[in-house]
């Protein structure tokens, strides 16, 4: 991730800064390298065999969370859980990073087109995801569009996702941008997405691509709910007025 518009704070002076959620919101989550990271730390750290994380319907989550509900289900205490999890990141991440050129990772449609009208116009864009840190950087390299984003907060971070906003703030800080939590807009397809927000008293823009519909961000309070990151005209309509 580069640093494009550090120390200015002329320009993110009170102005949105818009943090986006990367599986089915930048890129197609179907991903069986990252699932497969989750197999192998479940076998490897925790002695569990031919686990399925979408058992647990894990869309929208960290994947500390995942990682912490998976074990709960296989009654594992928590002390356990608490010990190894620094080494199941780290194991899922180098295992991720071993693997995962075999994937193609492909943008969710008007994604360029979004990235581009947001930096033509000057705002500072982020990254809040679920994945690990590790993970989800290698997502957004291999998507060719790490240059976009300045910092981030990722699912390694915290098993709440709310907690993500926080450290999104943390990383924006110590790069040098002078702005804070407030200013951010979280994008993202999961009802999951629009309840971080919404605890951190943030807007959001809830795209009905992945897990959730349409109507369910809409029910979840997303500020504005669309079809797809295509809806340009809405999208840039709702930042533009939050931009005062």
């Amino acid at each position: 991730m580069q640093e494009v518009l550090k120390n200015n704070s002329t320009i993110l002076n009170n102005r949105p800064i818009i943090l986006f959620d990367i599986d089915w919101t930048l890129v197609n989550g179907i991903n069986y390298t990252h699932s497969d990271s989750f197999k192998y730390i479940f076998d490897r750290v925790f002695g569990l065999k031919n686990i399925n994380v979408y058992d647990i319907r894990p869309h929208g989550m960290t994947d500390l969370q995942i990682i912490s509900e998976i074990l709960k289900i296989n009654n594992l205490s928590s002390e356990f859980t608490k010990s190894n999890s620094d080494l199941a990141i780290s194991l899922m991440g180098e295992y991720y990073i071993k693997n995962s050129e075999k994937e193609f990772v492909t943008l969710m449609p008007g994604v360029i087109n979004l990235l581009n009208t947001l930096k033509k116009y000057g705002y500072l864009m982020g990254i809040l995801s679920g994945n690990i840190e590790k993970v989800g950087k290698q997502k957004v390299a291999a998507a060719n569009i790490s240059h976009y984003f300045c910092f981030g907060a990722f699912g390694d971070m915290s098993v709440s996702r709310a907690d993500l906003v926080d450290f999104a703030e943390k990383d924006m800080q110590k790069n040098g941008f002078n702005a804070t939590k407030k200013q951010f807009i979280i994008i993202g397809d999961s009802v999951r997405d629009i309840d971080c927000a919404k605890k951190s008293k943030l807007s959001s823009i809830g795209v009905a691509t992945g897990s959730s519909t349409l109507e369910n961000l809409k029910i979840a309070g997303a500020d504005l709910a669309v079809s797809s990151l295509e809806d340009i005209d809405n999208i840039m309509k709702l930042i533009t007025a939050l931009d005062k």
